[in-house]
């Protein structure tokens, strides 16, 4: 694990977040799938960094501190295609766009009950869930 990658409680807190729907508001596919040889649910989601967690990386920001490139608030929820599209076309996806996705992602993640639902990680990385 790099010294910026998220935790699991991180990526499981965003994926609840975002009812395992890619944050793209475009997209909105689910994230989970069926494995075709058993009853196991398959999680192809990604918990990708809005602000790169290198100085290599997209929308790398330099001011940023360790402890922020790694935080739930860096951290945004994507399918594997609008993950890769992101990093690839990098240009054309700003700090400020993807933040706006992930606030309305996590803003309208149940449509059902208009509740949001808000996920809490435990420091042995498990999660429980409520509604607000």
């Amino acid at each position: 694990m790099r010294p910026a990658d998220f935790s699991e409680a991180i990526r499981k807190t965003i994926a609840i977040r975002s009812n395992n729907l890619c944050n793209n508001p475009l997209c909105r596919r689910s994230t989970l799938c069926e494995s075709l040889s058993d009853d196991l649910v398959i999680n192809l989601g990604k918990a990708c960094h809005i602000e790169a967690a290198s100085p290599n990386g997209p929308r790398y920001n330099p001011n940023t501190t360790e402890e922020y490139r790694k935080s739930i608030k860096n951290a945004i929820w994507l399918c594997p295609v609008c993950a890769d599209r992101i990093d690839k076309d990098y240009k054309s996806y700003s700090v400020e766009q993807l933040k706006e996705w992930k606030r309305n992602a996590e803003q309208s993640c149940s449509p059902i009950t208009g509740l949001r639902v808000l996920a809490v990680a435990n420091s042995a990385g498990g999660v429980g869930t409520s509604t607000m």
